[in-house]
C-alpha cells in the first residue's frame, strides 16, 4: 500500500524570470520502499514563453489560478526532468537548475530549430510583435540576423506611422521567439 509522507514546500524563482515560483516535494513510501517526487508551479510570465517553444510539451502543462487569481502553471515535464537527474533528495536541489532544464529540451526535443522553423514561428506569433495597424500611413518593416551567432535568428522590427506632420518610428527586437 503506498503511502504519502509528507515532504516539504518553497517559494523561489526556478525560472529565472522574476516571480516566485512553488516548490513541493513530496515523499511516499510503498512496502519499505521510499522516493520523493517534486511538484513545480511556475508562475505565469508573458515573458516567459517556454511552451512556445515547444509546443508538443503542452500537454505537460498543468493550467492552475490561486484565489486571488495569480495565474500559475504545473510544469510536470520539468517534474519529470528533476525526477531523471536524481535532483529530488531536498528543495534546494530543484533550484539553479533552470539552465540544464532549457539545454536538456533543446538537447531532446531538436529546439534548436532551422531558420525556415524559426520564421514560422515569428510569422505565427505576430500578434506579439506586430499589433493591427490603425491608420493607412503605418507600416511594420522587419528583418531577421543572427546577431548573438547562436544558429539561431532574432526578428528586428520597425514600426512606423504618423501623417507626415506627426511622424513617429519604433523598433524592437525578439531575440528568441518560442516556438
Amino acid at each position: 500500500m503506498q503511502k504519502f509522507f509528507g515532504g516539504g514546500v518553497k517559494f523561489s524563482d526556478v525560472n529565472m524570470d522574476g516571480k516566485k515560483d512553488v516548490l513541493l516535494l513530496l515523499q511516499y513510501c510503498n512496502d519499505g520502499d521510499s522516493w520523493n517526487m517534486p511538484v513545480i508551479f511556475l508562475q505565469e510570465n508573458p515573458d516567459n514563453m517556454m511552451y512556445l517553444d515547444y509546443p508538443n510539451l503542452e500537454s505537460y502543462k498543468v493550467e492552475a489560478k490561486t484565489k486571488n487569481g495569480t495565474p500559475f502553471y504545473r510544469d510536470t515535464f520539468f517534474e519529470e526532468f528533476l525526477g531523471k537527474q536524481h535532483l529530488t533528495e531536498k528543495l534546494s536541489d530543484m533550484e539553479g537548475v533552470w539552465t540544464d532544464y532549457a539545454e536538456y529540451l533543446d538537447n531532446i526535443l531538436g529546439a534548436t530549430m532551422d531558420i525556415q522553423k524559426q520564421i514560422e514561428v515569428f510569422a505565427q506569433n505576430r500578434d506579439k510583435w506586430a499589433t493591427d495597424i490603425d491608420f493607412a500611413d503605418e507600416q511594420y518593416k522587419f528583418t531577421l540576423a543572427d546577431l548573438d551567432m547562436d544558429g539561431q535568428v532574432e526578428l528586428l522590427v520597425s514600426h512606423s506611422g504618423g501623417t507626415g506632420f506627426f511622424s513617429y518610428t519604433s523598433f524592437t527586437m525578439l531575440i528568441r521567439m518560442e516556438n
